[in-house]
């Protein structure tokens, strides 16, 4: 045993409160947000019901709704919860407007 030897063990308890910390994600909630936020994607009122109860929820701590952003906007990391929840609205906004830019476009006539 060296003299270093009590540094060892801070760091292997630090890691250990680490990786608890990390895997406190409330995953059944963020899977059903999520496929709710995806199926109401394109129906503006069935998602700001979605939205406004997400937003609402208190049971999703920070982390959760920074993941739930992420897998909804296929990666984008946010650091805050209002940064977060403001990436969702804007990731349905881009959504909608590609959608309906796709549909304008198969309607155009060409000479």
């Amino acid at each position: 045993m060296g003299m270093l030897a009590w540094l060892e063990d801070d760091d292997a308890n630090e890691d250990a409160m680490a990786r608890k910390r990390a895997s406190a994600l409330n995953t059944e909630a963020i899977e059903c947000y999520l496929g709710k936020l995806k199926a109401s994607t394109f129906d503006r009122q069935q998602f700001d019901l979605v939205f406004l109860a997400l937003s609402a929820d208190k049971a999703l701590s920070k982390t959760d709704i920074v993941e739930l952003a992420r897998c909804y906007t296929l990666g984008r990391i946010e650091k805050t919860k209002k940064d977060a929840i403001l990436a969702i609205r804007q990731e349905r906004a881009r959504l909608s407007l590609a959608k309906a830019k796709e549909e304008s476009a198969g309607r155009t006539k060409l000479w």
